[in-house]
């Protein structure tokens, strides 16, 4: 291992800077000295010329950079200006997150003078800003994977980066994997460009914000590991006395004695999900208007995936004179974005994360305690600039009992997806794929039954044509499943609507203090049979609404303006990719049932029937449940549901739910059930 110490500057590396910058129409003068003098105060500048000199002797490079140290930004700079390391071909910069490969990429479109879309350019699920002239390309670990679905040695990538690896994403595992056995092949010359030329060996560079670097070094045979130190300041701790009972309540009161007492400097707060943030922007919001005047203005900003790019793009925004910024954010802002100006922390001590169980082939989403891991850059965020302060939501006796790290996606989750894309690959050995962490044995056998309950696999486990097209979905296996059937049963069109509808969070505002409006509001579009067909109500409303009406509209009914606009984006976007896969679009005009059937036909592993006691019994697994008091079927419960997601609390609730017939499954998953098996 090898530690990068400040280095002198070359004159090669500038003059190489210099002819790309003039080869781009880069602007000169001020702006250009003024963004030449930001990249040159960034930590990882004073180790440019090490860096590189690492990067051309190895194949592979690990890269520890603190968050803030400008690795994300810089390195594909440094790596485009020294076109040796190219060949000619792309530089792929994958990011876990879409609002990271957006942000980032506008960024460094701008640093280099270019306009966004041309030199640098990005590729988020379901949008695609670059072109022929792209050269440094930022898309999530998910679509670099697409793409080698049908490039499967990636033949136009000279470089891959991989970011914020020490996410240890589903993704980015898979990805690690797969780049793994890319380099490989190109490096034994097995190989060829679409004009016939051999490829290149490929280049790999894995970037991670914390120390966990060994297991990245040893999963790529021994490649050197490369520390660039950031700049920090000291961040001041602070903690609860007892533990919260309502951290939502006391994140908010944290904010407004920060901003009573402290000094100038924006505040960050870390909370689990688009409820929590959209109730207490609201909260402090109401609160702002009440402050005195010889107290700084609240400017209340959301960050959450959901959130369309231009609004999380707000975020970045500098900070009116008078104006305290206060950031409501998931754990997206632990480290794969800077923002800058933050002084002050405001720490949940709490997120979300996904869990899979393998023998029931159910999803849970659950609130539990961060890691230390996240703790500490959640911390961190109050010092990259200036001193700072951070005020933790909980004792500080509970620390020691957190888990060090995050447990790795892979080893929780659903792989069903994982599968099915390996075997698009023509990987059908899905047990020696190189994994950096092995899943257990039992999910990906599990993972593999499902696919065959999907149809996607044949009798000896290939993938077949049903199968083939489901993974040029950009949708989970069982949504892709849906789509399919949609087809046959005649509804396509609004199957794609409610699955629009799902691959949003929450459109229905949640609010502590209007929740009876919310309720009378959602009164007026329910359907009787369930969540779903409410979903393609509200989506069908909406749409025909003019773009002046529909904010309108979402005021008068509740509804969350945001995440319909993002609905609305995410069908025209799976609406052409079932065009493109030759998928009939037809309407089923009022014949609902037609649409629940499709979706059985994909979620038959989210069925449940209802027990003596009013509580629910998964079919598959036995498992009991409660329909979530938020569904439009808590008051009158039917006999037999389908649900998309399970939310464990204090008990186990399911949310988006639907009454189904029970004949339905035998006739519509027969390899899963029988009549025997559902009687």
């Amino acid at each position: 291992m090898e530690t990068l110490r400040e280095g002198r500057e070359r004159g090669g590396g500038d003059a190489s800077t210099s002819d790309a910058r003039k080869a781009n129409g880069a602007p000169t003068g001020a702006k250009r000295e003024e963004i030449d003098r930001v990249r040159k105060s960034l930590p990882i500048y004073r180790a440019k010329d090490r860096l590189m000199e690492e990067i051309r002797k190895s194949e592979t490079v690990i890269i520890i950079g603190e968050t803030g140290s400008g690795k994300t930004t810089q390195i594909p700079q440094y790596v485009y200006e020294d076109m040796t390391l190219t060949n000619g071909l792309m530089i792929g910069v994958t990011q876990p997150r879409r609002v990271a490969a957006v942000s980032v990429s506008r960024r460094v479109a701008d640093e280099t003078g270019t306009a966004h879309g041309t030199l640098v350019g990005y590729a988020i699920r379901f949008e695609d800003v670059s072109s022929e002239e792209t050269r440094i390309k930022f898309l999530t670990d998910g679509m670099l994977l697409r793409e080698a679905v049908g490039d499967p040695l990636l033949s136009k990538y000279g470089v891959i980066m991989i970011d914020e690896a020490h996410e240890r994403t589903l993704q980015t595992d898979f990805l690690l994997g797969t780049i793994k056995g890319v380099q490989r092949r190109r490096r034994e010359s097995l190989g060829e460009d679409q004009y016939g030329r051999a490829l290149p060996p490929l280049r790999v560079i894995v970037m991670s914000a914390t120390l966990e670097a060994s297991s990245f070094s040893k999963f790529f045979d021994g490649a050197p590991v490369i520390y660039s130190r950031g700049r920090t300041f000291p961040v001041e701790m602070f903690y609860t006395e007892e533990p919260e009972e309502d951290y939502l309540d006391a994140a908010m009161w944290t904010v407004l004695q920060v901003n009573e007492e402290e000094a100038a400097g924006d505040v960050l707060v870390f909370l689990t999900g688009q409820e929590e943030i959209e109730s207490l922007g609201r909260m402090l919001r109401e609160k702002a208007s009440e402050l005195p005047s010889n107290v700084l203005k609240l400017n209340v900003v959301l960050l959450f995936a959901a959130l369309p790019p231009e609004e999380q793009m707000k975020v970045f925004e500098p900070t009116p004179l008078g104006t305290r910024k206060v950031v409501l954010a998931t754990n997206i802002a632990e480290t794969s974005l800077t923002i800058n100006g933050i002084r002050y922390v405001v720490d949940s001590g709490l997120s979300k994360l996904r869990t899979h169980h393998p023998r029931s082939g159910v999803d849970e989403l659950l609130v539990t305690p961060i890691a230390q891991s996240q703790a500490q850059q959640r911390a961190g965020r109050a010092g990259r600039e200036a001193p700072g302060k951070c005020f933790r939501l909980y004792t500080e006796e509970i620390m020691p009992s957190l888990e060090k790290y995050v447990k790795p996606e892979l080893l929780r989750t659903n792989l069903s997806g994982v599968v099915l894309q390996l075997k698009a690959m023509q990987v059908d050995d899905i047990l020696s794929f190189p994994f950096i962490d092995p899943p257990p044995k039992e999910a990906l056998l599990r993972s593999l039954e499902l696919l065959y309950s999907l149809d996607a696999l044949d009798d000896d486990g290939k993938l077949n044509d049903v199968g083939k097209k489901m993974a040029r979905f950009p949708l989970e296996p069982m949504a892709a499943r849906c789509v399919i059937a949609a087809e046959i049963e005649g509804c396509a069109i609004e199957t794609l609507a409610v699955l629009s509808m799902l691959s949003t969070d929450s459109v229905f505002q949640f609010s502590r203090e209007a929740d009876g409006q919310k309720n009378v509001a959602r009164h007026k579009l329910k359907r009787k049979e369930g969540d779903h067909l409410t979903l393609l109500r509200v989506f069908n409303e909406f749409s025909a609404c003019s773009p002046k009406r529909s904010r309108d509209w979402c005021r008068e009914h509740q509804i969350n303006h945001r995440a319909m606009t993002k609905a609305v984006k995410i069908n025209e976007q799976l609406t052409r990719a079932a065009m493109s896969q030759g998928i009939n679009l037809t309407s089923c005009e009022d014949d609902f049932t037609l649409v629940l059937r499709s979706l059985v036909s994909g979620f038959f592993m989210n069925t449940a029937s209802k027990e003596m006691d009013g509580s629910f019994k998964v079919f598959t697994t036995g498992q009991k449940l409660t329909i979530h008091p938020s569904s439009v079927m808590f008051q009158s419960p039917p006999e037999t549901i389908l649900f998309n997601e399970l939310v464990r609390t204090n008990k186990m609730y399911a949310r988006d739910v639907s009454s189904i017939k029970k004949s339905w499954l035998s006739e519509l998953a027969s390899k899963t059930f029988s009549r025997r098996s559902t009687n």
